[in-house]
């Protein structure tokens, strides 16, 4: 006890001194006895005794009451010793919450177990306030919100999270006020003291001073007092970042999730122990043939042949073994559905925390139909490499070579076949890789305009040219299989160029020939016709020889007349009708001396060709039929002749009038009695044409007919 200081305060000497040595006595150290309030207030801040044992009355203005209000705050017990018991004096003392009170005349006893009792409690409230210091400043310290409520769900304490969690300044907006009509519209904490169970909410909504809504955790515990609930102690967190971390987490899940299972790849997971499927995609089910349903646990003996099953199955322990990740360029799988597909498989082990394979993840990529396709590739090359080196016309492929401003100013030759080498007497090896323009021995490049506008715009082109440094005549071909680049395929036609040439020649000759002929027969004809005309000058004018003469005449004048046109026109075979016809008429009538304006003549002639064949019976067809009409229809000399010839859809019509006086009503064309009708007859049969009569005003004879296919005699 020794340790124990007291101070004393007392102003009677006497009894100071008495009450000092029974201190002592009791084995308390009494460092000091103040007689006055000053003085007792002055000494206790100076020495911080353990207690206070003071006399209510004291000199002075302050007495032992008002000395134990300014030392309060200090946590210094104190002991009032007084003679006065009135109710008053005791009613002040207790504001002041002293440790006791000793009623004067008093015994040593009750004044040492008043300072034992006194001291003792004063103990334990240190010790408590220490308690709730350390108990604060846990609570204080802690990131969670802790908040008490009691039965009718008041707060009773909170600490500082929940303030700042919440958004409050003091503990005093909480404490004391209802906390769900605060932070919460749930009474879920309340089950904690309701139930008498721990209440755990993973995610609520609190609402913060401010009205703002967050999510929160709790747990709610309840408290318990002598085995009854007295109210239950809350602790909470803000999630809402964490929240938005898991949603954050929960989308990118998802995210991942997509992309696996809608990648075109398979993918799958096998456990590594028993190889058994722990997840496979869309795409590995659609691959494998089997849902998922049916793969999951499963290994590959259940669904494959054993000899792939074995193949699978020795690559995944390849990969589990050496711990790393295994290529696997092409392996077959047997799917039900697809039949056999081959595949380009990586394999790679996922590792758990001690570093030891956990599964194995494998990514397979069907290749089947680009493995055909390389098939198909390699059969393609094949047939064109046949084809490139089989080809007898000359092939060569050409890159264009520009100069700074992009033009062009040379190509190198990329690629001949052996038909390249054969025609221009060149090997591939002299050449690959060269400009042209060194090549053939040329100072610019030979076509080099069109093989730029063909690389350039991609139009095919063909034309034949004479090479004069190697003195041959080419067909090229030129294409081009992308911008800048061009093909050519040329044959040597300086053969067919030299027949063409000797053809040209022979033809020439033979058509001059042919002039000459046609020139001399209608020069014959025209001697036989003027022959005619003479000796129809030496007969007797009345006599009937003289019209068969002239009849001849004509007949003789429209054969010579083709001949001439022939002869005028550019290719021999074919003339002008209409001009044959205008011609052909005019004669016609000076021959029988018409005079001008007698004999009108009206003509609607299409401007059409005629071969030969067709030429010269119709001539006489049309010679006889206007002849007939000068001689005999018209008794006064006077009328109309009307000569239409118009091309219809399948063949051409002729059609020959006049208004004069027609022919005998008793007239048959099937079998005529005048040696012309005859001839006319003879002539459309010729042109396998059809020959109709019209006696109605006049004579009209039409003709329809198909040309005559010319033959060739040369």
């Amino acid at each position: 006890m020794a340790d124990v200081k007291i101070l004393l305060v007392e102003d009677e000497n006497i009894e100071a001194m008495d009450i000092k040595r029974t201190l002592e006595f009791f084995g308390y150290e009494v460092p000091y006895v103040a007689s006055s309030g000053e003085e007792a207030v002055e000494k206790a801040l100076e020495i911080m005794p353990d207690l206070i044992l003071i006399d209510v009355v004291l000199i002075g203005d302050s007495d032992g009451i008002d000395v134990a209000s300014k030392i309060k705050e200090h946590n210094m017990p104190v002991i009032f010793i007084t003679a006065h018991s009135e109710e008053s004096t005791i009613e002040r003392a207790k504001h002041t919450e002293p440790y006791g009170i000793i009623i004067k005349p008093y015994n040593r006893i009750e004044l040492k177990y008043a300072i034992e009792l006194a001291l003792y409690k004063s103990q334990m409230e240190n010790e408590l306030k220490e308690s709730e210091y350390n108990l604060r400043l846990i609570l204080n310290s802690t990131a969670e919100g802790i908040f008490g409520i009691d039965l009718e769900g008041l707060c009773t304490f909170c600490n500082t999270s929940s303030l700042n969690i919440l958004g409050y300044d003091n503990p005093n907006e909480l404490i004391g006020k209802n906390i769900h009509d605060l932070i919460h519209q749930y009474e879920t904490s309340i089950l904690g003291f309701k139930t008498g169970k721990h209440v755990h909410m993973a995610d609520e909504e609190f609402m913060m001073a401010d009205g703002t809504i967050f999510s929160a955790e709790y747990w709610s515990y309840p408290q318990i007092k002598d085995h009854e609930i007295i109210g239950a102690v809350v602790t909470f967190k803000d999630i809402t970042e964490r929240k938005q971390a898991e949603n954050e987490l929960l989308e990118s899940e998802d995210f991942l999730k997509n992309i696996v299972e809608n990648i075109p790849n398979m993918i799958f997971i096998k456990s590594a122990d028993k190889l058994n499927f722990e997840m496979v995609n869309k795409a590995g089910e659609e691959l494998m043939g089997y849902s998922r349903e049916e793969l999951i646990g499963k290994t590959d003996y259940d669904f494959f042949p054993k000899n792939e099953a074995d193949f699978f199955t020795q690559k995944d322990r390849e990969v589990l073994q050496n711990k790393k990740l295994l290529d696997i360029p092409e392996e077959t799988i047997e799917n039900k559905n697809l039949g056999q597909r081959i595949l380009h498989t990586k394999k790679i082990p996922i590792f758990n925390k001690e570093g030891n394979p956990q599964y194995l993840l494998g990514v397979s990529e069907d290749i089947t139909e680009r493995k055909n396709a390389e098939k198909a590739l390699i059969n393609s090359e094949k047939r064109y490499r046949t084809l490139y080196s089989s080809m007898t016309e000359g092939l060569a492929f050409h890159k264009l070579i520009y100069d700074d401003s992009y033009d062009p100013v040379d190509y190198e030759i990329v690629d001949v076949n052996s038909a390249y080498e054969e025609i221009l007497g060149i090997s591939r090896k002299e050449i690959l890789g060269k400009k042209a323009s060194a090549i053939y021995g040329t100072d610019k490049a030979p076509y080099l305009e069109i093989y730029y506008e063909v690389a350039q715009k991609g139009n095919p082109t063909h034309f034949e040219t004479y090479f004069e440094p190697m003195d041959k005549h080419f067909s090229i071909s030129v294409f081009s299989p992308s911008i800048g680049t061009f093909a050519t395929i040329f044959e040597d036609i300086t053969e067919r160029k030299i027949a063409e040439e000797q053809l040209k020649k022979s033809l020439a000759e033979k058509e001059v020939l042919l002039r000459e002929i046609h020139h001399r027969v209608k020069n014959n004809l025209q001697i036989i016709a003027s022959l005619l005309h003479l000796q129809e000058g030496c007969i007797d004018k009345k006599d009937m020889v003289v019209d068969v003469l002239k009849e001849s005449q004509g007949r003789v004048k429209s054969m010579a007349m083709v001949h001439e046109k022939l002869y005028q026109s550019p290719n021999l075979t074919e003339i002008n009708f209409k001009q044959y016809i205008e011609k052909l008429v005019y004669d016609i009538l000076c021959t029988y001396g018409i005079k001008i304006g007698t004999i009108k003549v009206q003509l609607d002639i299409e401007d059409t060709n005629l071969n030969i064949d067709t030429a010269i019976p119709l001539g006489l067809v049309i010679n006889e039929l206007i002849t007939n009409s000068v001689k005999h229809a018209f008794p006064k000399s006077e009328g109309t002749i009307t000569i239409k010839l118009k091309s219809q859809p399948e063949n051409m019509a002729i059609t020959i009038a006049d208004d004069g006086i027609g022919l005998p009503k008793d007239i048959k064309l099937e079998n005529p009695e005048k040696l012309g009708l005859q001839l006319v007859q003879s002539l459309v049969n010729q042109l396998d044409g059809d020959l109709k009569l019209n006696t109605d005003n006049g004579t009209e004879f039409k003709i329809t007919f198909k040309e005559l296919k010319y033959k060739k005699r040369i």
